[in-house]
């Protein structure tokens, strides 16, 4: 999957869905993630307590399809890091997620 996003509306999605994720310990550690969705119609971010959910839709460019977890606490981090402005892109390739923007990269072991 490879998607690229303009900085502000991710650190906005990733803020407002993750609002939606289990803070707490759980037997479930996919509710903590935020889901990452590249698809045909788009990029959505979804995220769940088991309570309340959102699916939100992101406007942005979607070069590879494919779907990945990311913890929700981690990516938030991520987002408020990356100060300079610009487009992020997200790869995600075997079991390695590459977040970069600019001259900033972070990467994620899934």
């Amino acid at each position: 999957m490879i998607i690229s996003i303009e900085k502000n509306k991710f650190s906005e999605a990733v803020h407002t869905v993750a609002r939606f994720s289990e803070r707490k310990n759980t037997t479930l550690p996919v509710l903590s993630s935020i889901l990452i969705i590249a698809g045909d119609d788009g990029i959505k971010m979804r995220a769940t307590n088991l309570e309340t959910g959102i699916d939100l839709k992101i406007e942005g460019t979607c070069k590879t399809k494919g779907v990945v977890a990311i913890p929700a606490t981690i990516l938030q981090q991520i987002a408020t890091s990356f100060t300079q402005e610009g487009d992020i892109t997200i790869e995600h390739t075997g079991d390695n997620i590459s977040i970069t923007t600019g001259t900033s990269k972070s990467s994620i072991k899934t």
